[in-house]
């Protein structure tokens, strides 16, 4: 791209919010945590304290609201429980193990998110991707050979925009795999 139409880092644009990228749907769904825990102030204000101790679920159960904060943040530890902080290290502890470890990145997200606001940016992000995308084509398609270039181009972009999210899938099913391997032993 920066050859054919002078642009830099088009891959930059052109990756964001791809569909299928577990890592980003890890973040919408930890958002999705902070958007129930925000909904209860007593739970809210139970999870800024310092810190939450090991029992916490208990404990929030308790509070009004509890109960569905513990459900918001156990369905997300059954899908992302076994990723943690440094994941590629099989000895830390697992969010699943720790899930307090999850508390400052909940109370993050409420302070700069707006209820629903990480599914808007997603979308957002969604439709500046294939914005570029038909930029993209059709300043390749007014230069010469340009119907040729862009049709190999769309489909270079397809390609990232559909297999980028693979690496982060393999990870985790092998990090998954590797952790209940070792919890046998």
């Amino acid at each position: 791209m920066e050859k054919w139409l002078g642009e830099k880092n088009v891959a930059d644009s052109l990756s964001k919010s791809v569909d299928n990228n577990v890592t980003t749907e890890m973040g919408l769904a930890l958002c999705d945590v902070a958007d129930t825990i925000r909904k209860y102030s007593e739970v809210l204000e139970y999870i800024s304290k310092e810190p939450p101790n090991e029992n916490f679920f208990e404990e929030m159960a308790k509070l009004s609201g509890g109960k569905e904060a513990c459900e918001a943040f156990k369905r997300f530890l059954d899908k992302y429980g076994m990723r943690c902080p440094g994941e590629i290290d099989i000895t830390k502890a697992r969010w699943e193990e720790k899930p307090i470890q999850l508390i400052p990145m909940l109370q993050s997200n409420i302070r700069v998110l707006e209820p629903g606001e990480h599914e808007s940016k997603f979308l957002k992000g969604n439709e500046e991707a294939l914005e570029k995308e038909e930029e993209i084509i059709c300043g390749l398609k007014r230069m010469p050979g340009g119907r040729k270039k862009a049709k190999k181009i769309r489909k270079g972009i397809s390609l990232l925009r559909n297999f980028i999210g693979c690496r982060e899938y393999i990870l985790n099913i092998t990090l998954f795999a590797a952790i209940r391997f070792t919890r046998r032993l």
